[in-house]
């Protein structure tokens, strides 16, 4: 015996029953109404729900970002006064990595999750190298060229680049604001070039430097970009807070080797760091 039921007011009732040997057609709107959100108020108000949270997370990501940016704009800055002041490179690294795994401990406090299940262990060594490479690359791109022509080559490179991946890898549909994104950091990229090459004589007569700062900001934004589009492959099972630790534990474990090689470590005297913020 079969029975074909139809959702009302009052529940599901049967609309029409038929022996195993006979055959009953339905239309498939009568049988499936009730799978359609705008029929069901329960499912429209799920739905209604999903598209807020939606908007909610989007927007909350693009604050991140907006600070994440200006952040990072800091963050060149002092790092080029630093190499000015004769610090090298891989003590600027360490001196950023020391500091998050500092601050690591007071996020942990929040109930962040550092776990990393075990089938991911290689996953996570992977893109933690990458963005050790990506953070080596950009810090050297400081050093030789401008920093606002450093951040927004970096920016160049690594949006290009995660919007090729977001489409080949993860097979998702180019957004209004990829491209918004990516129209912004090109038309960065081609401002600061022009301003580093045609406002100071130093950069014009080193050549070199431009050459290599902007490639040095091609692989930071392409090492950044492979690491990025590998995380979002296994973002709900690995947190970011995850990411953020072991990556700073892998630069330091990289870092000290070559920094007590090759010469002294020297943190920044309080001075320094003093005279740097009242620039900024």
């Amino acid at each position: 015996m079969w029975n074909i039921f139809q959702q009302n007011d009052k529940g599901y009732e049967i609309i029409s029953s038929a022996k195993d040997d006979e055959y009953v057609h339905q239309p498939e709107s009568s049988l499936f109404d009730f799978e359609r959100a705008e029929d069901d108020p329960h499912l429209a108000e799920i739905e209604a729900k999903k598209e807020k949270n939606r908007a909610s997370r989007n927007t909350i990501g693009i604050v991140i970002a907006l600070c994440a940016g200006l952040l990072y704009g800091l963050q060149s800055v002092v790092v080029k006064q630093a190499t000015l002041e004769g610090i090298s490179i891989t003590e600027c690294l360490l001196t950023r990595s020391v500091f998050q795994l500092g601050v690591m401990p007071l996020v942990s406090l929040c109930s962040m999750n550092f776990f990393v299940p075990k089938h991911h262990h290689r996953n996570v060594f992977f893109i933690c190298t990458c963005y050790t490479f990506a953070s080596t690359s950009v810090f050297g791109a400081f050093s030789l060229i401008l920093p606002d022509a450093a951040v927004a080559g970096r920016s160049a490179s690594r949006t290009i680049i995660s919007v090729i991946l977001t489409v080949v890898t993860l097979r998702e549909a180019v957004t209004a604001l990829q491209l918004c994104a990516l129209s912004i950091a090109v038309l960065g990229m081609v401002l600061m070039g022009i301003s580093t090459t045609q406002l100071n004589d130093f950069y014009v007569s080193n050549s070199w430097r431009i050459v290599g700062g902007f490639f040095l900001c091609f692989l930071g934004g392409l090492f950044r970009s492979i690491g990025f589009t590998r995380y979002r492959q296994i973002k709900e099972e690995v947190s970011a807070e995850a990411i953020v630790f072991w990556h700073a534990l892998q630069s330091c474990c990289l870092n000290i080797p070559v920094t007590l090689i090759f010469q002294n470590y020297s943190i920044p005297s309080i001075k320094f760091l003093h005279e740097r913020c009242s620039m900024i």
